[in-house]
């Protein structure tokens, strides 16, 4: 194989690769900041600005967990056209492996996945219970 196109293949996984983790990275960060914005409203009986915080809270997961959803395809595309113009004889001290399996790496986007999930089901709930506060 030509190492050229080994050497673009594997720098495009690691573009995809971290453009997931700066998403992430940058959603935990909004996350933490909507939630400290939420309790001050809250605290200070502010319910129409908590509401939008718990608004742009939800949407901000929705749409970190599309963008997420969508970095994943040309990530899978990109690995399989590069498994396709590997030979049988490169070494892998030329060219290192990708991975040991797929799974391994199907399991690697669990969390990139399910933390936009969880945090939408959070704010959901908090919307929920702002919406119809509990008795007592």
């Amino acid at each position: 194989m030509d190492k050229e196109v080994y050497n673009r293949y594997r720098s495009e996984l690691r573009h995809e690769d971290n453009l997931i983790n700066h998403r992430i990275s940058w959603f935990l960060v909004a996350q933490t900041l909507l939630f400290t914005a939420l309790g001050v409203a809250l605290k200070y009986n502010k319910t129409a600005l908590a509401a939008t915080v718990i608004l742009v809270g939800f949407f901000s997961s929705l749409l970190i967990f599309v963008s997420v959803w969508a970095a994943t395809k040309p990530f899978f595309d990109y690995r399989g056209r590069l498994e396709g113009v590997m030979q049988e004889g490169d070494s892998d001290d030329e060219y290192p492996q990708l991975s040991r399996e797929v799974g391994t790496i199907k399991r690697g986007f669990v969390a990139p996945f399910d933390l936009p999930i969880i945090f939408g089901i959070a704010w959901l709930f908090c919307g929920k219970r702002m919406a119809h506060p509990a008795v007592g």
